[in-house]
């Protein structure tokens, strides 16, 4: 008599696998690693294999001299979308797309779809007088936006981004001039393709858009850009980051920093400024900041027209 194997009591995994530093990287001959990629999750030439562009290398880190194993591209030339490293996607900006908001905006970039809406100037009851009005963000993602559905509630509310689109739009605010008053910005994102601070960059543009056509007195409009840093090995066999402007959301996963810079333009003055990650070389984030400013005021001739054409 054969007794049924009962699989829950075995604790380990199903199968087993070699660990990745422990692969070798070359076959018999030499040509190319031993391991699989999927190559729409890398930043690599789409005309080119994975275990061709992608290479695994040792580099030292650290005032110990650590020896830290990490994989890199080598010989990067275009994204899969065809853009160079400093392009951006096309925009599309269409306030007034809520009519039972005080303003309200959609901003749409590649696959990024966001939804912004303006509610108030309103009177604060109950609450001591207060000499200038407060700012209220409820930053949340859609339950759809993701490949995998969430569940509506808590989950979907991000108070870190809510708290970065606040801290970029104060300083354009005259909220001096609504005294015991509230304005509440509500930020949906209805598709998500790219990374976090990529988000707020573009909820931020959203969001000033939005308080433009409710009629809030503005210093300027606030538009915010993003990049993100992908680790690339030259022919020389040195690692250094590479700087894409604008990343989807496959960039944004493989990259090890992430830069924000939001600016208004009118003033040619930075509201928020968020780096975050290892950086290689400080120059390359002089130069990709001057890049991101150029697109913010690219941005913002964007949205101007468009509150031009809703007049």
């Amino acid at each position: 008599m054969t007794t049924s194997f009962d699989r829950r009591r075995v604790n380990g995994p199903d199968e087993t696998f070699q660990p990745i530093y422990n692969i070798s990287l070359s076959n018999s001959n030499g040509e190319r690693p031993l391991w699989n990629l999927n190559e729409y999750s890398l930043l690599q030439d789409p005309c080119a294999m994975p275990t061709q562009s992608l290479t695994l290398h040792t580099q030292v880190t650290g005032p110990d001299g650590l020896n830290v194993m990490r994989i890199a591209q080598k010989n990067f030339n275009k994204r899969i979308d065809r853009r160079d490293a400093h392009d951006s996607r096309p925009i599309y900006i269409q306030p007034g797309i809520i009519p039972s908001a005080s303003g309200s905006a959609l901003l749409e970039s590649g696959n990024t779809k966001i939804l912004c809406s303006v509610h108030g100037p309103r009177q604060v009851r109950g609450r001591q007088y207060a000499g200038k009005a407060e700012l209220n963000v409820l930053f949340q993602l859609a339950p759809f936006c993701n490949t995998e559905r969430m569940k509506p509630g808590k989950e979907t509310e991000l108070p870190g981004p809510a708290s970065l689109v606040q801290q970029a739009l104060l300083p354009a605010l005259r909220l001096e001039l609504l005294p015991k008053s509230s304005i509440d910005v509500h930020i949906t994102v209805l598709d998500s393709d790219t990374s976090t601070l990529g988000l707020v960059a573009m909820g931020v543009s959203a969001a000033s858009t939005a308080l433009a056509q409710a009629g809030i007195e503005m210093l300027g409009m606030v538009m915010g850009s993003s990049a993100s840093a992908a680790v690339t090995l030259p022919e020389q066999g040195m690692s250094e980051q590479r700087w894409l402007v604008d990343p989807a959301l496959h960039e944004a996963a493989h990259a090890n920093a992430h830069f924000m810079i939001c600016t208004i333009p009118a003033l040619a003055r930075t509201t928020c400024y968020v780096l975050d990650g290892p950086i290689f070389d400080m120059n390359q984030v002089r130069v990709i900041s001057d890049i991101l400013v150029a697109r913010g005021i690219e941005m913002h001739a964007a949205a101007a027209q468009a509150l031009y054409k809703l007049v």
